[in-house]
C-alpha cells in the first residue's frame, strides 16, 4: 500500500492495517484458485 497515494495515512491509522493484510491475503488465495482452474484445464 501506497500511503499518501493509494491511501491517507489517517484511513491506514484508523483501520490499523488489518483490513488491508485481509484484503491482501484473499486475494492471493483468490488469484491462485484462479491460476489452479486455468492449469488444470
Amino acid at each position: 500500500v501506497n500511503r499518501g497515494v493509494e491511501i491517507d495515512d489517517a484511513v491506514a491509522d484508523e483501520f490499523g492495517g488489518t483490513r488491508i493484510l485481509r484484503q491482501v491475503t484473499h486475494g492471493v488465495a483468490a488469484r491462485m484458485a484462479v491460476l489452479e482452474e486455468v492449469i488444470r484445464q
